[in-house]
């Protein structure tokens, strides 16, 4: 899958990263700077500390980001995530086994314990006398008062603990669900996915539905595709090769998609859409919703 000599079994995916960034001769400061990711989180991905990135799916889309900016399988690095994440958390639950020696013992060991003398017989100690019924009694309810004040003090101590551990996932949930402190860096992926799906696209499809009485003329190269009312509650879909120029009129309502990405509101007049100019108009309200379902 990759054309390198692995040199760093314990950091698989690190080494992937930094060989192919050294053969290109780029500098982090230069990825970081295109990618638009901080340069220590490159840094922790090219070690193998995954854990000092944010957690959820901006770990997954830094390592995509930085795996297709190498030209590498952004699908088999992500694998070898998964892999060696599941490795760790089984190499912590595992406990390492007992020697063999210790629990049988060398020969050596069994021939002193066979050589050494038996214990002679010695008579048992005289107990001494008993306590008093009343001062027996005592004793066995102090001891339950005690152990009872242990147990409501433990209690305590494990609904305050149990308190805290939910705070804090819970707090983890809601940074996993913050929006990234710089969110310049999913916009990017978000973009990027626009080029692959509209861009990279044989042909145009743009998507009008109604949701009053509307007028709208689409024209391509010239040629007139539509000129007329659209009822309410029609559709109507046109695919065009390289660029299309709506004109709205009248306007009761109306939601337009390109290529299944939602369009911003259309504005009366000429609306002109063409290959090199099409990402003014999508709608980037739901770029994380978005990037996070192709992910």
């Amino acid at each position: 899958m990759f054309d390198f000599d692995d040199e760093d079994k314990q950091n698989p995916i690190g080494s992937v990263l930094r060989y192919h960034r050294e053969q290109k001769k780029l500098s982090l400061d230069q990825i970081s700077e295109e990618l638009k990711v901080r340069r220590e989180y490159l840094e922790a991905m090219e070690h193998g500390r995954f854990d000092l990135l944010p957690v959820g799916f901006y770990r997954r889309s830094f390592l995509r980001a930085y795996a297709e900016y190498l030209k590498l399988d952004p699908d088999h690095i992500l694998k070898m995530l998964e892999e060696q994440e599941r490795a760790t958390k089984k190499g912590e639950g595992e406990s390492p086994p007992v020697p063999k020696a210790h629990v049988e013992g060398t020969s050596e060991e069994k021939k002193i314990e066979r050589e050494k003398p038996a214990h002679k017989f010695t008579p048992p100690i005289k107990p001494p006398p008993r306590e008093s019924r009343a001062g027996f009694w005592f004793s066995v309810f102090l001891g339950l008062l005690i152990g009872a004040l242990c147990l409501i003090f433990l209690f305590k101590i494990g609904i305050r603990n149990e308190q805290k551990t939910s705070a804090n996932q819970a707090m983890a949930e809601v940074e996993s669900l913050m929006v990234s402190p710089e969110p310049v860096d999913t916009l990017e992926l978000f973009m990027n996915l626009l080029d692959k799906a509209i861009g990279g696209s044989p042909e145009l499809i743009l998507r009008i539905e109604t949701m009053g009485e509307s007028w709208i003329r689409v024209v391509s190269v010239g040629v007139e595709l539509f000129s007329g009312f659209i009822n309410e509650n029609m559709n109507v879909e046109f695919k065009v090769k390289d660029e299309l120029s709506i004109n709205l009129g009248k306007n009761q309502g109306i939601k337009a998609t390109l290529n299944g990405f939602e369009l911003q509101p259309l504005e009366k007049g000429v609306t002109r859409l063409n290959r090199e100019n099409f990402k003014e108009f999508i709608s980037t309200d739901r770029a994380n919703q978005i990037v996070r379902e192709h992910e």
